[in-house]
């Protein structure tokens, strides 16, 4: 009873004095909270192994030329499409479970939570029933379908233990989502309207928070469109190698330069944005390491500025080989 009405119930207040002038966060939730990072970690654990089973079904697909093998059984279509749907429904229905509470239609939230599971079940059905004539034993083009079927079923039927408290964690599919809708409303109590020095400094706090937990997120920015770029460059071409004609590498060798330029386009807007946060025209000032919070901003903005120049290097290299080499010989 008490894991269900007793745990992690948000304090009124975001910030106390800790003495010395020092003033702490009580309550974190979202990105600002050590549970978020672990279920984003652990998520993104999971992601890679779900992504080495999709690769192999590709790998066997480019490297075989009887696969999938002739007279072979496929998951039936009217099922696929149906798990699909009622995937997105349960991920649609938890997120508007999460709104709701945010603005306070509790009901509203039961009812979505309650619909939910119910639409994650149905997808788990459905995506059953598409590959139930399917032998896993037979052969691995079955057994790579089978194994996907396996992972997509085991993540929409885990739950969090606690829905009330989290309802946005409480489905795997909008664990990203994983702001605690509790936690990011605020219990103003009888004082509601009134804002003293302490209330307003408490906001100012949970500003500066906010706002270093954004920086730290743009620092993965540039990278990310690095490795995007990367790997739809060399997946890409892998299958067209494989599969496709001339034609289709004079096709690939103009979508590759389209997604470089707009890969890069979009690393020279970040990398703007970090130099004008690392602010250095202004200070001239190279390391920040004062160890004040202005000091902490602009070496997050000097960070993220360095990953970018490194990122733009790594795309122009990566785009390098469709520029020199004509064909797949």
């Amino acid at each position: 009873y008490w894991l269900w009405t007793s745990t992690a119930r948000p304090p009124k207040k975001e910030m106390r004095d800790a003495g010395l002038g020092l003033r702490l966060p009580t309550y974190a939730s979202g990105p600002d909270s050590v549970g978020w990072w672990a279920m984003w970690i652990t998520m993104l654990g999971d992601a890679t192994a779900f992504a080495s089973v999709v690769f192999g079904f590709f790998f066997y697909w480019t490297a075989r030329s009887d696969f999938p093998p002739e007279g072979a059984l496929h998951p039936m279509g009217h099922w696929v499409v149906l798990a699909a749907l009622a995937g997105v429904a349960a991920w649609a229905l938890t997120l508007a479970a999460r709104e709701a509470n945010v603005r306070g239609n509790v009901a509203l939230a039961r009812v979505a939570l309650v619909l939910a599971p119910l639409a994650a079940g149905v997808a788990g059905v459905a995506a059953w029933a598409a590959v139930r004539d399917l032998d896993p034993t037979s052969h691995v083009y079955p057994a790579i379908l089978w194994a996907l079927m396996v992972r997509l079923v085991e993540r929409l039927w885990q739950a969090d233990p606690a829905p009330r408290r989290r309802p946005a964690q409480c489905h795997p599919l909008l664990a990203f989502h994983g702001r605690q809708s509790a936690g990011d409303r605020r219990d103003l109590g009888p004082r509601a309207g009134v804002a003293d020095m302490s209330d307003i400094r408490d906001e100012e706090d949970a500003h500066e928070f906010r706002a270093e937990a954004l920086s730290l997120w743009r620092i993965t920015f540039s990278p990310l469109i690095w490795a995007v770029h990367f790997v739809t460059s060399y997946g890409a071409t892998a299958l067209v190698c494989a599969k496709g004609g001339a034609e289709a590498v004079a096709l690939l060798r103009l979508g590759i330069g389209i997604g470089t330029v707009f890969a890069l386009a979009l690393i020279l807007w970040l990398a703007r944005g970090a130099w004008q946060q690392w602010d250095l025209r202004r200070d001239r000032e190279w390391e920040n390491d004062a160890g004040t919070s202005e000091d902490r901003h602009q070496f997050l903005g000097h960070a993220a500025f360095l990953l970018a120049v490194i990122s733009f290097i790594g795309v122009v290299y990566v785009s390098l080989p469709v520029l020199l080499i004509g064909g797949c010989g």
